[in-house]
């Protein structure tokens, strides 16, 4: 972090399973110490590349998301997996929700946005159960 001399970094999805995890070990520290420009730079920086099948970099997206006019921004996190044989935001949403929740989190702060959505197939009822586990922690 720049003008820091040292810095402490928790990931919200290393504490899984844990209510206490996602906010007070996650973005309470990021956010009193980044501005959302700074978040956006670090993405574009990291070169971060969105899971669909494009692998469009995430911080050119949401820098575009950004300043394109008009109010209220949303985030969509779309999980729907579409293509035959695609598991990996199956996966992800059974394994480890807080995750997606994390990305999406991210995300809405970089953009300016204040709601998110995400879809997930019914087809996946373990999915939809530890994705709605995640939120409510």
């Amino acid at each position: 972090m720049a003008g820091s001399a040292e810095a402490d970094i928790y990931y919200v999805s290393s504490s899984w399973g844990q209510t206490h995890g996602f906010i007070k070990a996650g973005y309470t520290i990021y956010l009193a110490y980044w501005h959302l420009e700074q978040v956006l730079e670090e993405v574009k920086k990291s070169n971060i590349r969105g899971r669909g099948g494009g692998g469009f970099p995430a911080g050119r997206k949401w820098e575009s998301v950004r300043n394109a006019p008009g109010e209220p921004k949303y985030v969509i996190v779309n999980c729907d997996e579409g293509d035959p044989g695609a598991f990996m935001n199956r996966a992800l949403m059974e394994g480890n929700p807080h995750s997606v929740l994390e990305g999406l989190t991210i995300g809405a702060y970089a953009i300016g946005s204040h709601e998110g959505f995400i879809y997930v197939r019914a087809e996946y009822p373990l999915a939809v159960e530890n994705v709605g586990i995640a939120i409510r922690q």
